[in-house]
């Protein structure tokens, strides 16, 4: 799976303001959950690591989560 969206993709996934998704996405990055990827002038972003780590994590702390947000990224990535 490799995957990618742009941010404006990713804000209209998770309906959040621009400056939250930035601050979300600046913080992935920081961690190397997620990279870059430029295409021309446009910023992808994508998983830097595997999708089943984060779905295992996810499933993991669960409880601690808002239930329907981890259920859309199961969704998501119906692995």
């Amino acid at each position: 799976m490799n995957k990618q969206g742009s941010f404006e993709e990713v804000a209209r996934f998770v309906h959040l303001s621009a400056s939250t998704v930035s601050w979300h996405l600046k913080k992935l990055r920081m961690k190397h959950v997620i990279e870059i990827a430029r295409v021309g002038k446009k910023t992808n972003y994508k998983l830097a690591i595997a999708p089943e780590h984060i779905m295992r994590l996810l499933i993991t702390y669960r409880e601690s989560f808002l239930d329907s947000l981890v259920d859309k990224v199961v969704a998501l990535w119906d692995v």
